[in-house]
């Protein structure tokens, strides 16, 4: 044995180098995301496990990948993405269709619901994906069953076989989580 491979002469870098990059991955995975951009200017190697899918999917799958922000997106910013460019020219935060259907929060559609469209952040890393949104529904005051259909023919079936036309809970574990007295909206 060498002095080079001694164990007290062992550098950090030469136990680094001896490892696969399976195991190098393994290790990694469980750093803070605070730590991900610091990892990958510490070399090429560390930089390419870090950037790699199997690196994103493996944090994920142990329980490891950070969700840290949930951003509600501006109304302004989700009206353009609900209607685009059209015939009438470029879309203004004056015209009479976003200050009509839309609030601080989002969407108001037909039966009072909101829609929300939300920006998810996972390890510091904005998810690329085309849309994602939340219904905020009211449970009272309005048809229950017709107020889901109107988002989706899944939803409606949903709703009527958990909830009453008013909303309330009519599942067991349902009627446990959410008290008869509450009248918060559903997500």
């Amino acid at each position: 044995m060498s002095a080079v491979d001694s164990p007290s002469t062992a550098t950090l870098s030469s136990v680094i180098d001896c490892l696969d990059d399976g195991a190098l991955r393994a290790i990694l995975v469980r750093t803070c995301a605070a730590d991900h951009n610091s990892l990958r200017q510490t070399c090429k190697r560390f930089c390419k496990i870090v950037n790699s899918f199997s690196f994103r999917q493996e944090r994920g799958v142990l329980g490891y990948a950070e969700v840290q922000a949930v951003k509600l997106r501006p109304p302004f910013e989700q009206y353009l993405k609900d209607y685009g460019e059209d015939d009438r020219g470029p879309l203004s935060r004056e015209d009479s269709t976003f200050q009509k259907e839309y609030n601080e929060l989002g969407r108001i559609e037909a039966y009072g619901e909101q829609t929300l469209g939300m920006n998810v952040f996972v390890d510091g890393q904005k998810i690329k994906m085309e849309y994602f949104c939340v219904h905020l529904l009211p449970r009272h005051g309005v048809p229950f069953f017709s107020m889901c259909d109107n988002i989706s023919r899944d939803l409606q079936i949903l709703s009527v076989n958990c909830f009453s036309n008013m909303g309330c809970p009519q599942v067991p574990s349902l009627k446990a989580a959410v008290p008869t007295h509450d009248r918060r909206p559903l997500l």
